[in-house]
C-alpha cells in the first residue's frame, strides 16, 4: 500500500503507521482531501488511482493522477470515471489513463444498475467451454466496461458458442473439445489468469497468456501457484518471464488427466475455483485444500455448480479441515441454466 499512503502524506495527509511502514493498520488523519497531483505507478495496483478518484470530488483542488506506463487493469479507472461522471463531476483522462484529472463538485444522485461480476461468471464459462454442455448466464451485461468480460471473446476465439439476448448469454461446446494455438493479454483484466489457466489445460495445442505480472501481488502469486499445482495434475505448463518479471504462461493441453492428486490454492480463492473447474475434467476426483477461501467473493460458487448440475459434491463428499473433494463431470452433460 506505500505508493498510496506516500502520495497521502505528501499531499499534506497526517499518515501514522501503526506496525510495518507502507502497510496496514494505519490512523489517517481527518484534515479533508487536499487534491493536488499524485504520481503512482501503474504496475502495482489501479486500486490507489481508484481511491484517489472516489475522494477527489471532495477535494479542495482539481485531482491530478499520473501513472507510469504501461498502465495495468485501465478497466477499473474507466468504471470508476464513468461512475464519476454519471454522478456529475468532472472527469478527464489519457487513452490509457496514465493521467487522470478529476474537478471537485457537488456529487449529484442518480440511478444506477451493478451488472453480474465477469470473473465470477468467468469459472462457469470455463466449465461450459471444457465440458459438453450449454449454459445461460442472466445479469450480466453486454456493454460492461470490466476487463475480465474479456472471457466471453477468449472462448469466443477458441470455437465456443457465445450468444447474447439481453442481459443473458448463452455459452455452449458440444463437443467439450479445445483445439488450436491461441494467445490473450490480460493486462485490462488480469483476474482471470487462473481460469485461463484452468481452460488452457484441455486446450489441444497451445494457449498463451501474457499481461499478468501484477498478479504477483495479489492473494497469492497467482501464476507460479497455478503453474506449480496445474504441474501436480500432469499439465504441461511453463512460465513466461517479461523485463525478469514473470508476466505469463504458455500451455500445451490435453483432452484429460489422471487425478486423484491433492491441489492447494496457496491461500487464494481464485486459484481454487480455477483447479475445481480443471478437476471437472478428470478421470479420478482431486482433493483441493482451500474452500472455506472462496468465500473471499464467491460464498455460493459450490453451490452455484451444483444448480447448474455440475457435480460440485455428492452425499460422500464434503468438506473436511479446509479441503473439498471435487469430483469428476459426467461425460455427457444436459443443458445447464444458471441465473
Amino acid at each position: 500500500m506505500a505508493p498510496l499512503f506516500d502520495g497521502l502524506a505528501g499531499a499534506g495527509v497526517p499518515v501514522a503507521y501503526r506496525g510495518r511502514p507502507g502497510h496496514l493498520p494505519i490512523a489517517v488523519g481527518g484534515v479533508g482531501f487536499p487534491g493536488g497531483r499524485f504520481d503512482l505507478p501503474g504496475d502495482v495496483s489501479s486500486q490507489f488511482a481508484t481511491a484517489l478518484m472516489a475522494a477527489a470530488p471532495f477535494g479542495a483542488a482539481p485531482t491530478e493522477i499520473r501513472m507510469t506506463r504501461p498502465v495495468h487493469s485501465a478497466a477499473y479507472l474507466a468504471q470508476t470515471a464513468a461512475a464519476l461522471v454519471r454522478a456529475g463531476i468532472g472527469v478527464a483522462h489519457a487513452d490509457d489513463f496514465s493521467e487522470i484529472t478529476v474537478t471537485p463538485g457537488v456529487v449529484r444522485p442518480c440511478d444506477t444498475a451493478c451488472g453480474g461480476d465477469f470473473t465470477s461468471a468467468s469459472y462457469l464459462v470455463a466449465a461450459a467451454a471444457i465440458l459438453p454442455s450449454r449454459l445461460m448466464l442472466r445479469g450480466l451485461a453486454p456493454d460492461s466496461l470490466q476487463g475480465e468480460r474479456s472471457i466471453l471473446e477468449t472462448v469466443a476465439a477458441m470455437g465456443v458458442e457465445v450468444a447474447w439476448s439481453g442481459d443473458t448469454v448463452t455459452v455452449a461446446n458440444p463437443t467439450g473439445r479445445l483445439a488450436g494455438d491461441f494467445h490473450v493479454d490480460v493486462m485490462d483484466g488480469p483476474n482471470i489468469v487462473p481460469t485461463l489457466a484452468a481452460i488452457g489445460a484441455f486446450v489441444e495445442g497451445s494457449l498463451t497468456v501474457t499481461g499478468g505480472a501484477l498478479t504477483r501481488l495479489h492473494k497469492s502469486d497467482r501464476i507460479d501457484a497455478m503453474v506449480a499445482e496445474l504441474r501436480r495434475l500432469g499439465v504441461d505448463i511453463d512460465p513466461l518471464e517479461r523485463q525478469g518479471r514473470v508476466d505469463g504462461f504458455t500451455v500445451r493441453g490435453r483432452p484429460g488427466y489422471e487425478g486423484g492428486v491433492d491441489l492447494a490454492d496457496h491461500g487464494d480463492h481464485r486459484n481454487f475455483m480455477s483447479l475445481f473447474v480443471a478437476s471437472l475434467r478428470c478421470r479420478r476426483p482431486n482433493r483441493i485444500h482451500g474452500q472455506l477461501d472462496v468465500a473471499q467473493s464467491y460464498p455460493d460458487f459450490l453451490r452455484a455448480f451444483e444448480a447448474g448440475g455440475y457435480p460440485a459434491s455428492n452425499a460422500a463428499a464434503g468438506v473436511a479441515g479446509g479441503w473439498w473433494l471435487a469430483r469428476p463431470a459426467s461425460p455427457a452433460l444436459a443443458d445447464r441454466t444458471r441465473a
